[in-house]
């Protein structure tokens, strides 16, 4: 259910009944974004007196005068010679969502917001290119670059086996008091709390019990760091010099550069006790103490020595986009309502706790304290059901936050209906495999998978490389991995969401997997998904945090 204007070029006319969307086949097609009804005027495309009624469906929905969210400059422009829309800057502020408003000055907003200005820069020029977010970027692999290969994984193995029969026993046994303070501290907190008060004292003593009881962790976890920095340096530059590889790495650390200098992990130690605390509430002690151990043991050299390594590789950045089947039949405020009690909630239902334990992507974001909008969280994964085997620590900015008067974040998606959640993978963050831009929202899959209309997106800007191991879907902590996985978890979450808002039986009926592959996964069995309409309007988050960020 997403609405299109087109330049004036013929296009055969389609029969449009009951949320059929028309397919256009051919033609240079330039498509704005909503969520109103498609209607067909004719078989040619309207010109700008017609387009006047389809703007009245979409104005219906969104407002008198509110652009459609998402909608780009160049488009814009574009729109603005035909006649058919103005251009975005003649739209008034107070008409924008939530996320256009700016309320702060910059310098404050990117405090607060977690942000660098290189980082912003590189954001805006990305969009500014009007690339389609609705399919993955072609990634052909450079069969050159196996040696590459062969030599980053001989390496990979030669030092992970004896480290990991190391440093393994050492970080369980030094996790294991940690973790089991957090759950016996998650305990006293009441059922489905919403989110940790970091004010209260009693919150602040037990931060100062984890911080003293983390130390031996925090040692390890230093240590083991720094013996990985000196190997990486080691093996890296001897190759470097041996492949006079050094005009390659000049590049490369260009496409890493909007990437760095992120907000550090050590000065956000509230942060880190209260997203481990979700996790194990939501994971258990003992596993999270393996998993602990694997993300300090395993994860910083798979990020900086195979994945984002300028000495070995010729880096760029990919964009992957992950699309969940189509979720019309719930309002988007009950969607991210429903997204917020599995993911965002410090302490789960029964029912969503235990759904939970099955999924082998189990991620948790915490709502940020009072002085800032961004927070740390945590990801636990697993290669096959259940989520048993790593942790992963990422920066994230819930754009239903509303701390410091300001809900201002840029979103780089051009599919995006409404924002939820940006995942900042930052550089200098050692605890996430990959580095990069993420974005979670609901989606209106133009232009190229409106069969998914307002399901769940997850573009992913991410620095890689185009060697056959980091090419292939089945290579471990790659992004044609991650890729993968979460084309058969976001059928999961859906179920998870549909159930909590239309109840179980609904949610069995209309589940269904996608057909994952590179470029687009469509869904595996085309269920016919009812429509239910949605408005979307600027709402202040009043006292709760899981507020509508719409009304339906």
């Amino acid at each position: 259910h997403g609405w299109m204007l087109v330049t004036p070029k013929e296009v055969p006319q389609q029969a449009v009944t009951g949320g059929v969307h028309p397919v256009l086949s051919g033609g240079d097609a330039r498509m704005g974004i909503g969520c109103a009804e498609v209607k067909v005027i004719s078989s040619v495309v309207p010109k700008a007196s017609q387009c006047v009624d389809i703007r009245a469906e979409i104005t219906g929905l969104m407002g008198e005068g509110e652009p459609p969210p998402g909608l780009c400059q160049a488009w814009a422009e574009t729109s603005k010679d035909s006649g058919a829309l103005e251009p975005r800057s003649t739209w008034a502020d107070e008409r924008r969502l939530p996320h256009e408003q700016s309320v702060l000055p910059e310098a404050h907003r990117r405090r607060i917001n977690g942000e660098t200005a290189e980082q912003i820069k590189h954001a805006v020029a990305v969009k500014a290119r009007c690339h389609d977010t609705s399919v993955d970027q072609p990634w052909p692999a450079n069969c050159l670059l196996g040696i590459t290969d062969a030599y980053a994984l001989l390496v990979t193995s030669l030092w992970l086996l004896p480290k990991s029969l190391l440093f393994y026993p050492l970080l369980m046994i030094a996790g294991m008091p940690l973790l089991l303070a957090v759950k016996l501290w998650m305990c006293t907190l009441p059922a489905c709390t919403l989110f940790v008060d970091r004010t209260r004292c009693g919150f602040r003593v037990f931060a100062v019990v984890a911080a003293v009881l983390s130390l031996p962790t925090v040692l390890l976890a230093l240590l083991s760091l720094a013996m990985d920095m000196i190997l990486y340096y080691v093996f890296s530059l001897l190759f470097c010099c041996l492949t006079f590889n050094w005009r390659s790495y000049c590049r490369s650390l260009a496409a890493l550069q909007p990437y760095r200098g992120g907000p550090s992990l050590l000065a956000a130690g509230g942060d880190l006790v209260v997203a481990l605390a979700g996790t194990v509430h939501r994971v258990g002690a003992l596993e999270a103490t393996f998993m602990l151990a694997t993300m300090l043991t395993v994860i910083p050299w798979f990020k900086y020595f195979v994945n984002a390594n300028p000495f070995l590789y010729p880096l760029e950045e990919r964009f992957v986009q992950q699309l969940s089947t189509s979720m019309q039949d719930m309002s988007v405020p009950n969607i991210t309502r429903a997204a917020n009690d599995a993911i965002v909630r410090c302490k789960l239902e029964h029912r969503i706790r235990k759904a939970l334990r099955r999924w082998n992507f189990v991620p948790h974001y915490p709502w940020p304290p009072p002085w800032k909008r961004w927070a740390i969280g945590v990801q636990a994964g697993g290669f096959t059901d259940g989520p048993g085997l790593f942790l992963l620590l990422t920066h994230t900015l819930p754009a239903d936050c509303a701390h410091q008067g300001s809900r201002e974040q840029f979103v780089m998606s051009n599919s995006a209906m409404l924002p939820w959640q940006r995942v900042m993978l930052w550089y200098n963050n050692p605890y996430h495999f990959l580095t990069g831009w993420i974005e979670a929202q609901v989606s209106t899959g133009l232009a190229w998978q409106v069969n998914k209309a307002r399901g769940g997106e997850h573009p992913m800007w991410v620095v890689a490389t185009k060697s056959p191991w980091h090419a292939s879907r089945k290579a471990p902590f790659t992004v044609g991995w991650v890729d993968a996985m979460f084309d058969g978890w976001l059928p999961r979450l859906v179920h998870l969401l549909r159930s909590s808002v239309r109840g179980e039986a609904v949610a069995n009926e209309l589940f269904e997997h996608v057909l994952s592959k590179d470029g687009i996964s469509r869904p595996a069995s085309q269920k016919k998904i009812p429509w239910v309409e949605t408005k979307l309007r600027t709402m202040q988050m009043g006292g709760s945090v899981f507020g509508a960020v719409g009304s339906e």
